[in-house]
């Protein structure tokens, strides 16, 4: 449920409103490497701004994440529909485990590591939209974990037909994506890796640094034109 990140080309916008993410566009520029365009990667000179969120005007009050009893209501609910399902199938399903340690603009996912499945739930988007996600995002999930039990993982389309069965036996909203305000919800913060070019050294996300390192990504600096190699 999670969009992609899109990077927004442009001029660098002023350092006193909220557009700190168009400086990317500004100083780097995509190569493409094996089939498809690699992303582009973020200049360390605004790093600093993105992660205070841009200016003093743009400072946000952090929602906390929901309670100990909201929890429990969230298992139960959870425990509900795989009950469901036990009855719609007509057979018994193991409770799936539940996790409240998902952070980031994903509300919600079924995690599959071998043969162990778990659901793991962003507590800081339930706490602002609580009943949307209690009526919404927990079938999503549910119907996950139930259709990798009746199908297994090969083969099977994550939001396929499958999925879809599940979610109109259960009644619930078949959207795979939501258009929510999520301002004040923390956002996970990648670890960098220092990359260095032909004027200055950047900031290079972890997700972008192993594209480097697998040779299926490269960086060139828009403002020198010189490749950017790795200096770690």
């Amino acid at each position: 449920m999670q969009p992609p990140r899109a990077f927004l080309a442009g001029p660098v916008a002023a350092a006193a409103k909220c557009t700190a993410k168009r400086m990317e566009a500004e100083m780097f520029e995509p190569r493409r490497c094996a089939r498809y365009a690699v992303p582009m990667a973020l200049p360390a000179d605004s790093a600093a701004m993105r992660d205070v969120g841009g200016s003093r005007g743009c400072e946000q009050t952090v929602v906390e994440p929901i309670g100990k009893a909201e929890q429990h209501e969230v298992v139960a609910a959870t425990e509900d529909y795989v009950q469901r399902a036990s009855e719609v199938f007509g057979r018994r399903f193991r409770p799936v485990p539940v996790l409240f340690d998902l952070a980031g603009r994903t509300a919600g996912m079924f995690k599959l590591v071998g043969r162990r499945g778990w659901i793991r739930y962003n507590p800081w988007i339930f706490a602002k939209y609580y009943a949307e996600n209690l009526k919404d995002t927990v079938p999503h999930e549910v119907a996950h974990y139930i259709v990798h039990e009746l199908y297994g993982s090969r083969g099977i389309k994550p939001h396929g037909h499958q999925w879809r069965a599940v979610m109109e036996h259960f009644g619930a909203d078949q959207g795979v994506t939501f258009d929510l305000d999520l301002a004040g919800i923390p956002q996970r913060q990648q670890r960098t890796h220092p990359y260095r070019c032909g004027c200055r050294v950047h900031d290079v996300s972890s997700t972008r640094h192993n594209r480097v390192m697998q040779g299926v990504g490269r960086y060139r600096c828009r403002i020198c034109g010189s490749d950017l190699s790795y200096a770690g």
